[in-house]
């Protein structure tokens, strides 16, 4: 009865939402789109078409769009979190929108670092998603220490006090991000603890999926394009994860070649992982949320007054949104609809 009475709006408003996510009909039609301007064009009798009805289909304005679709994203997850009852319930939604902010930092840093001829308002979200902080202050600070003051009272002084040094030893922004990351997904995990058992189960399974694939993109990324030893490689990686373990990636940290790596992460849904090869990485990130994919519509399809149901949504929203950017930034640059399809299918 209490998981009834804390879900009962929430699930009623997931449901609506969800028959709004474009269906498979409506992704052939934008995918045999001609050009930017008939994707915009189609989208226009979706539930997208509201926000993009001043878009005209010219390929400077996809940053601009991108701004767009994640504000909606982070404002649907402000929607959802006033509709359950429960602190615990509405910290943990409220926490799966700080990954926006964790991600808009990232995006300042970046600027900050690379100090590139661009106006930073044109990649940056432009409004407060949680915590009170110019990202403009960050990308235009005299050194890191200075960007620490900036995020004092915030949840990532710590993580970049943490990653300083390691950051001024080398120079590259991986620490700084990688520490980030880490301190968020501990915290994520943390959250869990506090739900009923019911729905501590079903968000440390999503959730654990969901890193699962952080860890192996990093994982594989790694192998291939840096050096870092096993023991410093283990820093980073996230705890948490269902099936990714430490052991695990010690065993493809012993592994000799890219495919022996893949054979030493092919456990329990991610068998899969053998045949792919160095060259198939959009394709093996696809697979990897495929599989999340999977559980999702597990969860969605089971008992709907628990948490499941809005991290499903989310989960599948925030898919939505990247599959749909992907798709738009792939016709501005005159890729073809097979290409575009190897990369994005839904």
């Amino acid at each position: 009865m209490r998981q009834l009475a804390r879900y009962a709006f929430a699930n009623a408003r997931v449901r609506a939402l969800l028959s709004q996510l474009l269906d498979e009909a409506a992704w052939r039609r934008l995918l045999e789109a001609r050009d930017l301007q008939e994707v915009l064009s189609l989208l226009q009798s979706t539930p997208y078409g509201r926000i993009l009805a001043s878009f005209t289909g010219v390929k400077e304005e996809l940053v601009g769009l991108e701004r767009t679709l994640k504000r909606q994203d982070i404002a649907l997850h402000r929607k959802l979190a006033r509709s359950v009852s429960g602190e615990k319930e509405k910290s943990l939604i409220l926490l799966l929108c700080q990954r926006y902010e964790v991600e808009e930092l990232k995006t300042a840093l970046r600027l900050w670092h690379g100090k590139p001829a661009v106006e930073p308002e044109r990649y940056l979200l432009g409004e407060t998603i949680l915590a009170p902080i110019d990202f403009s202050q960050v990308v235009t600070a005299r050194s890191l220490e200075e960007i620490i003051v900036l995020l004092d009272e915030t949840d990532y002084k710590l993580p970049l006090i943490k990653a300083r040094l390691r950051f001024q030893e080398t120079g590259s922004l991986f620490f700084l991000e990688a520490s980030l990351d880490l301190d968020y997904y501990r915290r994520l995990v943390e959250a869990t603890r506090h739900l009923s058992s019911m729905d501590r189960q079903i968000a440390r399974v999503l959730i654990g999926l969901e890193i699962d694939q952080e860890n192996i993109n990093w994982l594989v990324r790694q192998r291939l394009y840096y050096s870092l030893g096993l023991e410093q490689f283990l820093e980073w990686v996230i705890p948490g994860g269902c099936h990714i373990s430490q052991e695990s990636i010690r065993a493809s940290y012993v592994a000799d070649g890219h495919q022996h790596i893949m054979e030493a992460l092919a456990r329990g849904p991610y068998q899969a992982l053998k045949k792919f090869s160095g060259e198939d990485f959009h394709l093996m990130e696809r697979f990897l949320h495929e599989v999340l994919l999977h559980q999702v519509k597990k969860t969605l399809a089971g008992f709907p007054f628990t948490i499941g149901t809005l991290l499903g949504y989310l989960i599948l929203k925030k898919r939505e949104t990247k599959l749909l950017l992907s798709l738009c930034y792939g016709k501005a640059a005159g890729l073809s609809q097979p290409d575009i399809e190897r990369l994005i299918v839904p």
